[in-house]
C-alpha cells in the first residue's frame, strides 16, 4: 500500500504543477486526462499486486528455481531475471517464465514480515 501511495501523491504533485503552468485549455484537458489514465493504469498493475495476472505467491526451489502463483489460479514456472532489483525496503522481482514472457513483482518492506523480508534479502544477495 505504501507503494501505491506514493504513485498516488506523484500522480496529485504533477497534476498541481499542470495546474500551476496554466497551459491552455485544450493543453490542460489532454494532459490532465493523461494523468487520470496513468493512475488508472497503476493502481490495476499486475507487479503492484492487483489483477488476475498479479503475482500472489512466489516461491523459491531450493535448486533456484521459482514458481509464481498468480491471483487467476496459474502456478508457473519462472527463473529470476538478473535485472532485479533489492536496495533498501523496495525489491523489483523480475522473472522470466518458462514458457514464455515475463512477469514482475514490486515488494516493499509492509508486505511480509521483518524477519522473512530479512531472510528474501539475503538470499537475494547471495544469488
Amino acid at each position: 500500500m505504501r507503494a501505491l501511495r506514493a504513485a498516488f501523491v506523484l500522480h496529485l504533485v504533477c497534476f498541481a504543477l499542470l495546474l500551476a503552468a496554466q497551459p491552455p485549455w485544450p493543453a490542460m484537458l489532454a494532459l490532465g486526462a493523461g494523468f487520470g489514465g496513468s493512475w488508472l493504469w497503476t493502481r490495476r498493475h499486475p507487479a503492484l499486486g492487483f489483477g488476475p495476472r498479479a503475482p500472489i505467491r512466489l516461491v523459491w526451489h531450493g535448486e533456484g528455481g521459482w514458481t509464481l502463483h498468480r491471483a487467476d489460479g496459474a502456478a508457473l514456472d519462472a527463473e529470476l531475471a538478473d535485472d532485479s532489483i533489492v536496495t533498501g525496503s523496495w525489491l523489483i522481482l523480475r522473472f522470466r517464465l518458462a514458457a514464455g514472457g515475463t512477469a514482475a513483482r514490486l515488494l516493499f518492506g509492509d508486505e511480509l514480515a521483518p524477519e522473512m523480508l530479512r531472510r528474501l534479502r539475503a538470499r537475494l544477495s547471495v544469488a
